[in-house]
């Protein structure tokens, strides 16, 4: 993904995240499951999809806010 939109890793980019915001609907994203986006939250998995390509129930299930 960071080769494909010519940019550069953030810093500590190995921890895991606080929360997840996706704003493009890139095939990439949609390609990810629930459950592969909770493996790189922290405990409290917060997530903000904006284009609406996460399933809201799975996610619900998966215990995301």
């Amino acid at each position: 993904m960071i080769e494909q939109f010519d940019a550069e890793p953030l810093p500590n980019q190995g921890k895991k995240m606080d929360e997840v915001i996706i704003v493009m609907a890139y095939s990439a994203f949609r390609a990810r499951s629930v459950g592969e986006i909770c493996m790189l939250m922290n405990n409290y998995l917060v997530l903000i999809d904006v284009q609406g390509i996460v399933d809201r129930d799975e996610a619900r299930k998966a215990g995301m806010h």
